[in-house]
């Protein structure tokens, strides 16, 4: 499959065919929207429209917004067209977030090596474990999580088939975390945290959760997993069988 029927594919299921939790999905001619019920958490799923129309679309999604004070993303793949997109979100006050890299890798092609660690890796579904998980992202980007706390303990109270949770623990104290998450009827799971205390980094944390969510993707017949990777991620990711397809990268438009 070509990277074009890939990001095809992808659109179709993880994009257009998004299931967000506790906020409203609004197709439109041009956008997918997914606009939550409070300030922060909305954003763009998916797009389609001509260049030449390129002004108009982006004012039309920042009118809507900001008539209802809500702060939304708007993320583009590398692939997405029309290519100017970035350039006309800045110009229209959009702030830029960091750069990553969209890989994927076919559920059982990945290689994993055996890691000894001194972990003990559990898959957690109470407030307490998700938030041992936060405490880990936390502490290894010095960033106030709290809503993504609250978002991960709404998904595995609301719709816990759609993720799981995993936190490695070390003498009983959180060190490296990740989840997985689905999208009903989708061939893609997607990857997500993956962060692992500086003082437990080099023990195989990383690669134990990226296995176990592995090896249960491929129980649920997941045919692909997909992850946005940081620069410290990407190399690791690409030795175990991980392909990059593309880059990605969020745009921020801040109401009020």
């Amino acid at each position: 499959m070509t990277i074009s029927e890939l990001m095809e594919l992808y659109y179709r299921h993880e994009r257009e065919g998004c299931h967000p939790l506790h906020a409203q999905k609004v197709n439109t001619r041009n956008t997918i929207r997914v606009v939550a019920t409070e300030e922060y958490g909305s954003y763009i799923a998916g797009y389609r429209f001509p260049a030449d129309s390129i002004n108009q679309a982006v004012q039309d999604e920042i009118d809507y917004f900001s008539k209802r004070g809500k702060s939304f993303e708007w993320k583009v793949y590398g692939t997405d067209e029309p290519a100017t997109l970035p350039a006309e979100l800045v110009s229209q006050g959009f702030t830029p977030g960091d750069t990553e890299a969209f890989m994927l890798c076919k559920v059982g092609k990945l290689s994993l090596d055996s890691a000894t660690t001194r972990s003990t890796i559990q898959r957690v579904d109470s407030e307490v474990g998700v938030k041992d998980a936060v405490q880990v992202s936390e502490q290894v980007w010095g960033t106030d999580f709290s809503g993504l706390k609250q978002d991960l303990i709404r998904r595995i109270q609301t719709t816990p088939d759609q993720i799981s949770i995993y936190v490695a623990y070390e003498n009983e104290v959180p060190v490296s975390s990740a989840w997985i998450t689905y999208t009903p009827e989708s061939p893609f799971a997607g990857l997500w945290g993956g962060s692992t205390l500086q003082a437990a980094r080099g023990k195989g944390y990383y690669r134990n959760l990226l296995g176990v969510r592995a090896a249960e993707a491929d129980e649920r017949g997941v045919q692909y997993l997909s992850v946005d990777a940081s620069n410290m991620s990407r190399p690791i990711l690409e030795k175990v069988g991980f392909k990059f397809i593309t880059e990605t990268r969020p745009y921020e438009y801040n109401v009020g």
